[in-house]
């Protein structure tokens, strides 16, 4: 692993030799069909199309267990990042894209939660309830 330079921040130096670290070490090429644009695009819809499956995937467990689709998104930021990890992972690996980079992770750790939350929210003002039981006199209960 190449050492960064021992220079002061105010030191001119510094801006240059940081700079030619940095194009020294790139840790992930990309590769001609993997440009920054259609990347970060390609990124967005992924964490998108995450975030929607998640929420609707717990949301469907919630019902499993035949309770209501009701309060906070019951996700977490570590669950996210799982999420992202896997999923990213098997799609750029299909397009044969470079891993995600660590900002990248970031962004898509942050953008998969959200929409999951929106989604579940939705879910939740839509009303999602759980298939209601008959009692033996043929009348409902709830749950």
């Amino acid at each position: 692993m190449a050492r960064l330079p021992l220079v002061s921040r105010s030191s001119p130096a510094s801006s240059h030799a940081l700079r030619a670290l940095l194009e020294e070490v790139e840790p992930y090429p990309m590769s001609a069909t993997d440009t920054p644009v259609a990347r970060g695009k390609l990124l967005d819809e992924y964490a998108a199309t995450l975030g929607t499956s998640w929420a609707r995937s717990l949301s469907e467990a919630v019902l499993r267990e035949r309770r209501a689709v009701a309060g906070g998104f019951p996700g977490t930021l570590p669950e996210a990042r799982w999420q992202v990890a896997r999923y990213f992972a098997a799609e750029l690996e299909r397009r044969a894209l470079s891993p995600l980079r660590p900002e990248e992770t970031l962004a898509a750790v942050d953008a998969a939660y959200a929409r999951a939350r929106r989604e579940w929210l939705l879910l939740v003002r839509a009303g999602e309830r759980a298939p209601q039981r008959r009692g033996k006199n043929g009348h409902s209960r709830w749950p």
